[in-house]
């Protein structure tokens, strides 16, 4: 063979063509790969197994943490367990034991947070619904929160120790070893009528002191220790100011009379159940606002109205209303006397009410030997007042002394540029 042949053929035999040496790399990236799996680093069966669906890697190591900084020893035992979180017996040294909540981050049993967060103030900035564990942590130091308003306003509840990530160490209520019950599981003959407004009382103090509503009150959330009720399991509580507060409010009261009614002789109504927790008397002490409730009597199907008032809208504020024809509607209804939605965010001047109160009384000294006119206009300058047209007296009459009263009302209004006026020298300009 010659060297002109020799040389052809070796520029015949051309290095690997680029389609065979993607597929080597390729090959070789996925050895590498199924070695870096084999290794044991990164996210595998065994960094992810959990115990007890609560008990994974990173939980551990964040109860380990806890047990070196001496707030307890060891997990002794599980004393609860839930669709949020479970509950363990906390054991130190010298004998004494604590409550130790962990929340589920990698199987989530509880994935319908968004209703007890949406529209709260404290979540303003929102929270990340992609990342389990910053989720179920910031739950966590929710509760932690809510309990500590709770144990500052007098009301009994476990004490928040310390929250770290997804673990929130309490006190326990009960005896050693033994937790205390809920209600659901006593089976005791106690003074029901007694713990029935203990609990009522709470949720009052709830809704006035702490500006909190439970959310998921009811007999698996509340435990008996020595005849005292205690309040467990806060972390879904909203404030007051939040835009479906009534709403848990009010399904909190039917779930505490619905237990309630099968341990007492009879249970306040719903509707004044809920008056009481929302209204505001003052300093009036709480036991005289209960005996002035439980004697109040009982009208009407229990079991209809508490429906009728559950399907019943309750906004919490006016700026909750879109149509203000509507407002002024229901408005004009409550000034005829007619009970609305809004009795509760109109204010009531107490002061000109007992002006009008006692102007009136001076009108009846005054009049008692007058004609039957002048009586009718006194009765309706009284009822001006209340909204109330007064017995005896037709709607025209009624009508046309409105109509004069506001006539004399616009002698005395105020122009509006005369009104900005004032408000810019009083304000200044913005």
């Amino acid at each position: 063979m010659s060297d002109e042949q020799r040389s052809k053929n070796l520029k015949s035999c051309d290095p690997m063509d680029d389609l065979t040496v993607a597929r080597g790399e390729h090959i070789q990236h996925d050895l590498e790969g199924s070695a870096y799996r084999s290794s044991g680093l990164g996210l595998t069966r065994d960094t992810r197994a959990t115990v007890d669906q609560v008990l994974d890697q990173k939980t551990i190591e964040v109860v380990n943490k806890l047990i070196k900084q001496g707030h307890f020893d060891e997990l002794a035992g599980c004393i609860s367990t839930g669709k949020e979180a479970n509950v363990y017996f906390g054991v130190k040294n010298d004998g004494t034991q604590v409550a130790v909540k962990i929340y589920k981050t990698s199987i989530l049993g509880f994935r319908d947070r968004d209703e007890y967060v949406e529209g709260e103030f404290r979540f303003r900035h929102g929270y990340c619904k992609s990342n389990p564990r910053k989720m179920v942590s910031l739950w966590a130091e929710k509760e932690q929160r809510n309990l500590n308003r709770l144990s500052r306003a007098g009301i009994a509840c476990p004490l928040a120790l310390v929250c770290k990530r997804n673990v929130l160490v309490m006190s326990l209520a009960g005896e050693s070893g033994r937790a205390a019950p809920r209600l659901k599981d006593v089976v005791e003959d106690l003074d029901w009528g007694e713990i029935y407004k203990q609990v009522i009382l709470s949720v009052r103090r709830m809704f006035q002191q702490c500006k909190l509503v439970h959310g998921d009150l009811s007999e698996y959330n509340m435990l008996l220790e020595n005849g005292r009720v205690i309040i467990i399991d806060v972390s879904q509580s909203v404030g007051t100011d939040h835009p479906r507060s009534l709403e848990f409010l009010k399904r909190d009261c039917f779930n505490v009379n619905q237990f309630f009614a099968r341990k007492v002789e009879s249970v306040i109504p719903l509707q004044d159940l809920f008056q009481f927790v929302i209204s505001e008397q003052g300093m009036v002490d709480e036991e005289t606002l209960w005996l002035s409730l439980s004697d109040q009597p009982r009208h009407g199907s229990p079991q209809v109205s508490d429906t009728v008032f559950m399907e019943t809208w309750i906004p919490a504020s006016l700026s909750e209303i879109g149509d203000m024809r509507e407002v002024e509607r229901l408005l004009r209804d409550r000034n005829l006397g007619e009970r609305t939605v809004f009795d509760d965010l109109v204010a009531v001047d107490t002061e000109s009410v007992d002006d009008d109160s006692a102007e009136d009384e001076s009108h009846d000294s005054d009049d008692s030997v007058s004609c039957s006119e002048s009586s009718a206009t006194d009765h309706a300058t009284a009822g001006r007042f209340d909204g109330h047209r007064p017995e005896g007296m037709t709607k025209q009459e009624w009508k046309k002394i409105v109509k004069e009263e506001r006539r004399e009302a616009r002698k005395s209004k105020v122009p509006k540029h005369l009104k900005q006026k004032r408000n810019l020298k009083k304000y200044g300009k913005k």
